[in-house]
């Protein structure tokens, strides 16, 4: 008899990713950990709007409304801001 097994993985608080038409339950469970894999940590802000942000903060020194898009970021992208925050307070000390 052959199954055909589906998964369904939580990528944001009410979002998910579903897929479906395999045919072991290895094939499955390797399918769910590759999505759960990449989506560690979260995917960020897309790439234009976050390059746009960090131009900005690299020019001025100052980020507009930060606390508004600070929590989408990708952990990737967090480590860069704050890098570049400590960048900004060194050069003014």
């Amino acid at each position: 008899m052959e199954h055909n097994y589906s998964i369904h993985c939580p990528v944001e608080q009410y979002g998910f990713v579903a897929a479906e038409g395999f045919k072991t339950p290895e094939e499955a469970v390797d399918a769910y950990k590759e999505v759960m894999r990449v989506n560690q940590g979260g995917v960020g802000l897309p790439a234009k709007e976050f390059n746009e942000i960090l131009d900005t903060y690299i020019s001025t020194g100052k980020m507009e409304d930060g606390g508004d898009f600070f929590e989408q970021l990708s952990p990737a992208q967090r480590f860069l801001v704050n890098e570049v925050k400590k960048s900004h307070k060194r050069r003014a000390d």
